[in-house]
């Protein structure tokens, strides 16, 4: 059994490797005009407006509420308390005698909000029922 020539066999070699590399850059060419234009029609169909998109835009909230006196006055109050417990040289008061206002001017400030907070009574006829 005859060897075959080493230098034909690297011949044949380098051309069948040189015919399969065109044949894998042509594949490649191939998948890369595939991917631009799969790219193409995406940018495409995101540079039109959606017409059939529903979305909901919600309304604008309320403006907010005026403070009532009440509420303002009770703030005040327990802003004092807070003063007189972190800064009890404020009023040249003693350290115990400004603990003690302190927190008196806190409890009443609390109780002072909660009191307004109290709901009116509903008007005859309201069952509290759900509306609809």
């Amino acid at each position: 059994m005859p060897y075959p020539d080493p230098e034909e066999q690297e011949r044949d070699g380098a051309a069948s490797r040189g015919h399969a590399n065109d044949h894998a850059r042509d594949d490649l060419d191939d998948t890369h005009a595939a991917f631009a234009r799969i790219i193409d029609g995406l940018r495409a169909d995101s540079a039109e407006p959606r017409i059939d998109d529903d979305h909901y835009d919600p309304p604008e909230p309320p403006p907010l509420p005026v403070p009532r006196p009440r509420t303002v006055g009770g703030v005040l109050i327990l802003a004092l308390g807070v003063l007189l417990l972190f800064g009890p040289n404020v009023l040249n008061l003693g350290e115990r005698a400004a603990m003690l206002l302190g927190l008196l001017a806190l409890t009443a400030g609390v109780g002072w909000l909660m009191i307004g907070l109290r709901p009116d009574p509903p008007p005859d006829g309201s069952d509290d029922g759900a509306q609809l």
